[in-house]
């Protein structure tokens, strides 16, 4: 009301056949659509009595004739706008609700924003909130219109790409300060050209003028390493209690036997997290890379086995043999330590005159079902020691019936 009393907006009255009409007549011109302003010149005491009469009606945006409207964008400086150009916008819908026009000045305004940041495709939107700034007699928040994000392959990151929404960066597993980090530093350059710096330098160091208005690459896998970064720089305790919450909460179905394990036995599932805090680039990776700690089955075949132990062993009947005398070893522990782990293996190992690179690799294959784990003698330690007896059977009647 406030905006129609003072000469700022006014009622419309067309129908959705006139403006579709209108419409097409522009195109067939080769012009760009925008409303003719029909309704515009109807004087207030017309428009009222039709609205008290219940014709349908919306309110636009009356925007001036033949005036500069400047933006003062602090990346971009200033940029003119002819007002001609400008459609007059609908601020109120035929429902009775507000487009995004009004209610974003409104509720900015209310809220006290004193710096409106939106994305480079708002700019043609924002001398109507300008005017509508004037016209309300409010003072105007700066602008600040940031350059979109793309992809690797320069096309713009969509909601439909999947990583557009918040949820999705905390289910995988990504640290809130390791992604301000990277959306700031593929728009901002630190002055030292740093990659990896901490908020308290962003706000330090931090000029909206400095932005890069170049579209800026968002590069998965750069985040990835950066978040690796950061979860190597934890210390223990905050990352056992980073990933236990992680694990509970928003991983708990990417990593159902993990999350499991983090609420029966915290204890023993930081153990073990702690043998992978140099690996992880993400915590969705954790189920992947410790399954076979929490996991019987492993889903690795047989043959699969077999094959990688012919690969890595020096033959069967040294695998075999190498394999029993360690299950026999590993059973005969009166505590299943890491001190004690190592010392009988590496016993085993020179008492036979083993060569360390098989033997033990031989003995990861049997007790991990890969080739690539954190350190052995660790890795053992972690493991249920019934689990380690079983697997090691397991492989020994492998390479028995193979």
């Amino acid at each position: 009301d406030q905006l129609i009393e003072s000469g700022g907006a006014y009622y419309c009255f067309c129908s959705q056949e006139r403006l579709d009409q209108v419409r097409q007549e522009q195109q067939a011109a080769h012009q760009a659509s925008h409303y003719d302003r029909f309704c515009r010149n109807l004087s207030l005491l017309e428009a009222k009595k039709r609205v008290h009469n219940g014709d349908s009606y919306v309110v636009r945006l009356k925007v001036p004739l033949e005036q500069e409207i400047v933006v003062k964008d602090l990346i971009r400086g200033s940029i003119s706008f002819q007002s001609d150009k400008i459609d007059d916008q609908i601020l109120l819908k035929s429902d009775g609700f507000p487009t995004y026009h009004l209610a974003v000045v409104v509720d900015d305004h209310l809220m006290k924003i004193t710096h409106a940041v939106r994305g480079e495709e708002w700019l043609p939107s924002a001398p109507k909130h300008i005017l509508l700034y004037q016209y309300f007699n409010w003072p105007e928040p700066f602008f600040v219109h940031l350059p979109i994000l793309r992809g690797t392959d320069r096309s713009k990151i969509s909601k439909r790409d999947g990583y557009t929404s918040i949820e999705w960066y905390r289910q995988q597993g990504f640290l809130p300060q390791a992604l301000v980090n990277f959306l700031a530093s593929i728009v901002w350059t630190h002055p030292q050209e740093k990659d990896i710096f901490s908020f308290e330098e962003l706000t330090k160091l931090f000029r909206w003028e400095d932005i890069n208005i170049a579209a800026p690459i968002f590069d998965l896998r750069k985040l990835e390493w950066m978040n690796g970064e950061y979860l190597r720089c934890l210390s223990h305790d905050e990352f056992g209690d980073i990933i236990v919450e992680w694990l509970l909460n928003e991983g708990a179905d990417l990593c159902s036997a993990a999350s499991k394990e983090a609420k029966d036995n915290p204890a023993r599932l930081i153990k073990v997290a702690l043998l992978f805090q140099e690996r992880l680039k993400k915590l969705a990776e954790f189920e992947e890379l410790t399954s076979y700690f929490f996991k019987e089955n492993t889903g690795v075949s047989d043959e699969t086995l077999l094959s990688l132990l012919d690969k890595r062993g020096v033959n069967r009947d040294t695998s075999l043999s190498q394999l029993q005398q360690s299950g026999a070893a590993l059973e005969s522990l009166d505590h299943w330590s890491l001190e004690a782990i190592e010392r009988i293996l590496e016993n085993l190992k020179d008492t036979n005159d083993w060569q360390a690179k098989n033997y033990f690799m031989v003995l990861r294959i049997a007790v991990t079902t890969r080739e690539v784990s954190p350190p052995l003698f660790e890795t053992i330690a972690c493991l249920d020691r019934n689990l380690v007896m079983k697997r090691l059977y397991h492989c020994q009647n492998i390479l028995q019936s193979g």
